[in-house]
């Protein structure tokens, strides 16, 4: 065995479903270790959608609940939900593209940041 390291995006060319390639993403060094997470979670939680199995048919109802386990289990911040939400929407995309599945979309993940105490400032 090499000790060879590779980039990151030869780690996604490499773990990203060869049916789905069209829509790889680019995936940043700091964001390598959540994409290792992601490919074990899609493989374990998620196996139909990370296979491209054709006929897979989910309710938006479990398409939703699916996609928040996902975050739940994954996510540590915002920046890390919004790159498994990501990902995701890639593969259901992608799938309903090459009409492997219809599965509906779901809405955009937002996270509206917290208020500042900075409003009160501006009032006094």
């Amino acid at each position: 065995m090499s000790n060879v390291t590779l980039t990151p995006d030869q780690e996604v060319e490499r773990d990203w479903p060869e049916w789905a390639a069209e829509l790889r993403p680019r995936v940043y060094r700091a964001r390598i270790e959540l994409f290792a997470e992601f490919v074990a979670w899609m493989r374990t939680n998620a196996a139909p959608v990370w296979n491209g199995q054709s006929g897979y048919a989910i309710s938006n109802e479990e398409h939703h609940a699916q996609r928040e386990s996902l975050a739940k289990a994954l996510a540590r911040d915002a920046r890390d939900e919004g790159c498994c939400a990501d990902w995701w929407d890639r593969l259901i995309s992608i799938g309903n593209s090459l009409q492997r599945w219809v599965i509906p979309y779901l809405p955009p993940v937002v996270r509206i940041p917290p208020r500042h105490n900075r409003c009160r400032l501006l009032r006094s």
